[in-house]
C-alpha cells in the first residue's frame, strides 16, 4: 500500500532517501533489486545512480523518483524534486498550451487570474 506524506516533505532528495535507507535497515544494492522488480520494463535503477542521488551528485529523475518512491511504499509526490518536476511539466507551453500554462503560473505564483 502506497502511503501518502503525512506532510509536504520539504528536504531535498539525498536528505530523505538517507533517511529511508536508515530506517529500512537496507543497501544501495538492494533497492537497485527491488526497482528492477517493480520496473515495467525490467531496466529499474543502477545501483550506481542511487548512489550519486543519496549522495547529491544526481539530478533526480521523475521516473528514478517514482520507482524509489515505490520501492519504499511512498507516493512520489513526497519528494519535492518530484512535484518541482510535475509543476515544471504544467507550466510547459508547448505541451499544455499557452492558456493552461499561463492559468497555471498564475495561480502558483498567487498573481491571480486572468
Amino acid at each position: 500500500m502506497i502511503r501518502p506524506p503525512k506532510a509536504p516533505n520539504q528536504e531535498k532528495a539525498p536528505v530523505v532517501l538517507r533517511r529511508l535507507f536508515d530506517e529500512h535497515k537496507t543497501t544501495l544494492r538492494a533497492v537497485s533489486a527491488r526497482t528492477r522488480e517493480i520496473d515495467e520494463t525490467g531496466k529499474g535503477i543502477d545501483y550506481t545512480y542511487i548512489s550519486g542521488l543519496v549522495n547529491g551528485r544526481e539530478v533526480p529523475s521523475p521516473r528514478a523518483l517514482e520507482l524509489l518512491a515505490g520501492v519504499f511504499d511512498l507516493a512520489p509526490e513526497f519528494f519535492i524534486e518530484y512535484r518541482i518536476l510535475k509543476l515544471r511539466g504544467e507550466l510547459d507551453l508547448r505541451a499544455n498550451g499557452s492558456d493552461a500554462a499561463i492559468e497555471r503560473y498564475l495561480t502558483v505564483t498567487g498573481e491571480g487570474t486572468r
